[in-house]
């Protein structure tokens, strides 16, 4: 099969590399396979995996470097340090980007493969350094805005974001980004344990947790979002706060990279984070482990395309952070919306 060619031809060029829970990275090389069952099996285990992300219609995409051995490693250690359990889960480090079901600019993915009991996280391919520079100038540029023309951010908080970024360095950004993954796979694990699994389902769980409140207090305009991409909206700055969680309670407060879906509130309005954090805490409670029922992917929104939305939204009519656009009744009409149309899609998949 072309597609079965395509995944071995990448792992005969060494295109990936597989990080194990006591922090040993094993290189596939072509010179190997011959002479290593344990490596044999390791390259149809990739195989597999390539297999299960890539259709024939997936454009690879190669001219993004590669992370390297050092930066992984790095983030590695640092995210199960500030308690990321990646024991628990499977993390790889892809050497291309594809495009087919997502539009190739993310830098980070979480995957649950169908029929399969695991939960992987995939780092793509990204010029980390670059990365770093650009979310700094994003966040400075909008932050002096703020502050200087605006004058609706305090300053301190201003120096207080600078001295966040300041800490940014390759370990620290892929850190950031396996924590983010990692959110994700908590979320799905709360899911699995309360038995939800529709998008109308999804969507009542954080209303009625008191985190959809939370977060309309926190980007503007969400009301004017359609009702997916509102459950988008949600589950990115889940997250995210997730993230900023586990760099607060081993930092001292710090929370390196802000949320990249709410920051426009927080940046305001600081105690909308912390209200925020506490309650995704209570969310996640019910949490499994390793409880993968079903298959799911997600991918880690690229913070410069989340901040181009979420300006455009603050132009279109005046907002003030803290207050809230969504009514009950808002919500009861989203609800029933997510419901038609996910059992409209039942009806076609029996029809076809």
């Amino acid at each position: 099969m072309k597609l079965i060619a395509k995944a071995e031809l990448i792992i005969d060029h060494n295109d990936m590399i597989t990080i194990s829970d006591n922090m040993q990275i094993e290189d596939i090389e072509l010179g190997e396979i011959e002479l290593d069952r344990r490596i044999v099996l390791n390259i149809r285990e990739k195989a597999a995996m390539l297999i299960r992300l890539i259709d024939n219609s997936s454009d690879i995409d190669y001219s993004y470097p590669p992370r390297t051995k050092h930066e992984i490693n790095g983030g590695y250690k640092i995210a199960k340090r500030k308690g990321a359990l990646l024991h628990e889960v499977k993390v790889y480090n892809l050497y291309f980007r594809f495009r087919s079901w997502y539009d190739g600019t993310g830098i980070a993915m979480m995957c649950r493969p169908p029929k399969l009991k695991e939960e992987w996280i995939i780092l793509l391919p990204d010029n980390t350094e670059h990365t770093i520079m650009s979310e700094r100038k994003l966040y400075l540029d909008i932050a002096r805005r703020y502050t200087l023309l605006e004058q609706i951010m305090d300053p301190d908080e201003q120096n207080r974001l600078i001295h966040n970024l300041n800490k940014l360095n390759i370990h620290e950004r892929c850190a950031q980004s396996i924590m983010h993954e990692f959110g994700h796979i908590l979320h799905w694990r709360v899911f699995d344990n309360l038995q939800i699994r529709e998008s109308y389902e999804i969507y009542n769980w954080f209303y009625e947790s008191g985190y959809l409140e939370i977060v309309d207090k926190r980007i503007p305009h969400l009301k004017r979002l359609e009702p997916m991409d509102q459950l988008y909206i949600l589950k990115e700055s889940l997250v995210e706060d997730y993230r900023i969680s586990l760099n607060n309670d081993t930092e001292n407060g710090i929370f390196i990279l802000p949320n990249k879906i709410c920051y426009s509130g927080d940046f305001q309005k600081p105690e909308l984070l912390l209200e925020g954090v506490d309650i995704m805490r209570q969310m996640l409670r019910s949490i499994g482990h390793q409880s993968t029922k079903g298959s799911t992917h997600h991918l880690e929104m690229n913070a410069i395309h989340a901040a181009r939305i979420i300006e455009k939204a603050r132009k279109g009519a005046r907002w003030t952070p803290g207050t809230i656009s969504i009514t009950e009744q808002d919500v009861k009409h989203n609800i029933e919306n997510l419901r038609n149309n996910s059992e409209s899609q039942v009806a076609s998949s029996l029809a076809d």
